[in-house]
């Protein structure tokens, strides 16, 4: 890892450098017919890209072709000899960096947030074969947005590609979160990329989670593979009542003298760790022996190759694997841990991307092909612990899985009889797993004190799309409305917090070749002063102070509170840092200067606001800085509480004359929805609330509460003029759904 660590400062004047390569390499590579392969590879594989984004072809194919040219040294060093005249002087340097350390695709595990969006990142697989220093290839700095607040959402591991800009290293283009995925899944799934169209059975084991295994140099060969894992990014961990299920494997080589071709041995040895031998199928070359109840889902199975010597331990849950080493220690030594080891995500987009079916293509999958129809259990295949009927294979347990989960989310029941007319299954398979689902949903939506959820009503589909850090688009319920809608509304939306306070900003970034900025990336004080005196921002003392205090004593207190830097007045240091994330002022040099984005919005008030409120939807954290730490998931689940504070304010309209304010509601009423709609939260704060009654009402709840009214209430609604607040923090506020909110979004 670099040995300095980089201030936030210095990481956007190294990007501000890094954008500035996008251009004349896309032109390079353009004319030098690079990335035309890869881009080629991607066009045919459309069918894998139904339901993307839109943006998703464009973005894509801008990383194939630039990534194709400097993921190569000779292309680095020929691009520099091709265009050095262009490359001014800080962009020359670092693109000289990339002929040691070129561009790479590559499996990241952050385990360390710095702050500031910086994160130290482990790599996983073997170094690049394009890096001159193997020794470059551990742990790192990256400055990622994107992957700062997929982190704060709990995910660790990430597909990206990545780029040494000095300091620190940044991702370029697509991120690809990959919820629940592990490191051994990254292995497991570049493994089997590298070797999917090898002959059937040729390869022991495939998949095998091995460190060297050269993860950069397989997805650089075939990257449409890897990018196809974006359809996986949000999908949750499966669970069963045994475990995750997946595939957990292991090989030895058979032991000389040991008496494996005969059934009586395999019964005294099961018999010994208090197991049973459920079926027995040997043949001259190859056997199968399965323990337990004989269930393919929940059951361990032994395989055995005469001809490779080699005995195979097979098994869809780590449970199974550990009962099956166990019931053969008297003639097998497995090891301790699998082979491998692969979770039900990884495996099923190893089979939808990769093409594999369930054997795996390997020599293991090979002989339980072989012997599948040829085992015969006496009954069919039942859990021990509760006589539920369970599917027969992965690929019969996921499609189940899928319908099911899809009704769900829909609210929508299936009666398990039409499941399984369809999918060509019993209806008592479907009945086993729509048991254990529900029983998996349910501790979801249920906390450890049996807290159930409170979620407003809204189906588990909506719930989870207006809380997943995204724009509202949930029809019928809370959509933000496009740019045609709105322009009725343009006198109103140019009036709010945001917009008017960027809109200044861009003005004189545009009139005056930039806003001066300090070695620490600040806004320069005289730019401050200027928008101090021309009230582009109020402070929250001029908010507070209002009612109470007259003309001349509200000047002399302004005055003696006048701000010397950015810090000093929050207000303008979030319209400039909303402005950074939106792409629309970028720190480059000594100055804040405009994009291209920045010209073509700053005179549309009604583009330049949908622009700033999907940042701030997406990424922009809105949350008041170092006052105190936000509380988890008010970012994500901005568009629920949106959703809610229509609900409550509808209750309360509409108003009489005689009592025009009836339609204010109390913000407790708010952050309490948001408590109630997350069970772990509302847990705790029943638990803290138990433990220390005597603080009459401070504690956690009472934080997430000054939580939600400052910085959503107050800093994200009432900056895009969607929410009215009145009282003071903390002392029974009160909030209000505006005119505006209800032409900005569509409830339906």
């Amino acid at each position: 890892m670099k040995s300095d660590l980089p201030g936030e400062a210095q990481c956007k004047r190294a990007s501000a450098v890094f954008n500035e390569v996008h251009e004349p390499g896309y032109r390079y590579a353009i004319r030098k017919k690079i990335g035309k392969r890869p881009v080629q590879d991607f066009m045919e594989a459309d069918e894998l890209w139904e339901g993307f984004p839109d943006t998703w072809e464009e973005n894509v194919v801008s990383m194939l072709i630039i990534g194709s040219l400097f993921g190569r040294a000779d292309r680095v060093a020929g691009f520099l000899r091709g265009t050095k005249e262009e490359l001014r002087g800080d962009l020359l340097p670092m693109v000289r960096l990339w002929r040691d350390r070129p561009w790479v695709w590559a499996f990241v595990q952050v385990v360390e947030d710095l702050g500031d969006r910086r994160l130290v990142v482990k790599p996983i697989g073997a170094a690049p074969s394009t890096w001159v220093n193997p020794d470059d290839w551990g742990p790192m700095i990256v400055y990622s947005r994107t992957m700062t607040q997929n982190h704060d959402n709990g995910i660790e591991l990430f597909f990206i590609q990545l780029v040494d800009i000095g300091p620190v290293f940044v991702t370029n283009g697509a991120v690809i979160p990959l919820r629940s995925f592990r490191p051994t899944d990254a292995l497991f799934y570049a493994d089997v990329v590298a070797k999917a169209g090898l002959p059937s059975g040729t390869i022991r084991l495939l998949g095998v989670p091995d460190d060297a295994i050269p993860v950069t140099d397989i997805a650089a060969d075939d990257t449409v593979a890897f990018l196809a894992l974006f359809r996986y990014s949000n999908t949750p961990a499966v669970r069963t009542p045994r475990g995750e299920p997946g595939r957990f494997t292991a090989v030895v080589e058979l032991p000389d003298g040991a008496d494996v071709w005969s059934e009586q041995p395999w019964h005294d040895t099961a018999n010994a760790a208090g197991e049973r031998v459920a079926a027995t199928v040997i043949d001259a070359d190859a056997a199968a022996i399965v323990f337990g109840e004989g269930s393919p889902m929940y059951d361990p199975t032994v395989y055995l190759s005469r001809p490779t010597r080699c005995a195979f331990l097979d098994a869809r849950t780590r449970e199974a694997y550990d009962r099956g080493r166990a019931a053969t220690a008297r003639l097998l030594a497995f090891p301790a841990a699998p082979d491998v080891v692969a979770s039900f995500v990884a495996l099923g987009a190893a089979v939808d991307i990769c093409g594999l079916d369930e054997s795996f293509q390997d020599e293991c999958g090979v002989l339980r092909a072989r012997f599948e129809e040829r085992i015969d259990v006496a009954g069919s295949p039942v859990d021990a612990d509760d006589g539920e009927q369970l599917p027969s294979s992965i690929d019969e347990t996921r499609a189940i899985i899928d319908r099911l989960v899809r009704g769900h989310n829909e609210g929508i029941h299936e009666d398990a009889a039409a499941i399984a007319a369809d999918l060509g299954v019993e209806p008592a398979v479907v009945d086993s797993l729509r048991h254990q689902l529900e029983a998996s949903l349910s501790r979801m939506d249920v906390g450890m004190g049996n807290v159930a959820a409170d979620r407003f009503g809204l189906s588990p589909r909506a719930f989870a799309t207006l809380c997943r850090a995204a724009v509202p688009a949930v029809d019928g319920v809370l959509r933000l409305r496009d740019a045609q809608e709105l322009r009725p509304s343009a006198q109103l939306i140019t009036t709010t917090r945001y917009v008017s306070g960027v809109a200044w900003l861009l003005e004189r970034a545009i009139n005056r070749d930039g806003l001066p900025a300090t070695q620490a990336g600040y806004i320069s004080p005289r730019v401050v002063t200027d928008a101090y005196d021309d009230a582009i921002v109020r402070a929250r003392w001029e908010v507070a102070t209002e009612p109470i205090l007259d003309g001349d004593a509200s000047e002399r207190l302004r005055e003696h509170l006048r701000p010397r830097r950015e810090v000093d007045l929050p207000p303008l240091l979030r319209v400039r840092r909303l402005a950074e994330d939106a792409d629309l002022l970028l720190l480059s040099g000594k100055a804040f200067v405009p994009t291209d984005a920045a010209r073509e919005l700053v005179d549309d008030p009604v583009a330049l606001y949908l622009h700033l409120i999907a940042t701030a939807f997406r990424t922009f954290d809105w949350d008041p800085p170092g006052r105190f730490d936000p509380p988890p998931n008010l970012h994500a689940m901005s568009g629920f509480l949106y959703y809610a504070a229509g609900e409550l304010c509808d209750a309360r309209r509409p108003v009489s004359a005689d009592d025009p304010d009836a339609d204010w509601v109390p913000m407790q009423m708010l952050a309490d929805r948001f408590i109630a709609a997350v069970p772990p939260i509302a847990e705790a704060v029943r638990r803290d609330a138990e433990t220390y009654r005597e603080r009459d009402g401070v504690g956690l709840g009472m934080w997430l509460r000054i939580g939600v009214q400052i910085g959503f209430a107050e800093n994200f609604a009432g900056g895009f003029g969607l929410l009215e607040t009145k009282g003071p923090i903390g002392k029974a506020p009160l909030f209000r759904t505006t005119h505006l909110y209800d032409q900005v979004f569509d409830r339906g």
